[in-house]
C-alpha cells in the first residue's frame, strides 16, 4: 500500500533555500498552493505544489526557453 507523505514546511524551505510564495497565507500549506522559485546560475526553477489535490508543476527556464512538467491529479 502506498502512503502519500508531504514534507514539512521547514524541509521544503531547507531544500529550496528560499521562502515560497503562498496563495492564501491563512491556510496551512498542505491545503494551499505554494510556489518555490530558485535561481541556479542562468536557470530559473519554479516548483508549484497543491498537496491536497496531488498537483505538482515544475518549470525550468533556461536561455529564455521554458520546459514544464506537470503531475496531474490522480483520483
Amino acid at each position: 500500500m502506498a502512503v502519500n507523505v508531504f514534507p514539512e514546511d521547514y524541509d521544503l524551505i531547507s531544500f529550496f533555500e528560499v521562502e515560497p510564495e503562498v496563495l492564501d497565507t491563512d491556510v496551512p500549506w498542505f491545503y494551499n498552493t505554494i510556489t518555490f522559485q530558485k535561481q541556479y546560475a542562468d536557470e530559473l526553477l519554479y516548483c508549484t505544489f497543491s498537496p491536497a489535490y496531488g498537483d505538482l508543476d515544475l518549470t525550468l527556464v533556461s536561455n529564455q526557453k521554458s520546459k514544464t512538467y506537470s503531475q496531474p491529479t490522480q483520483h
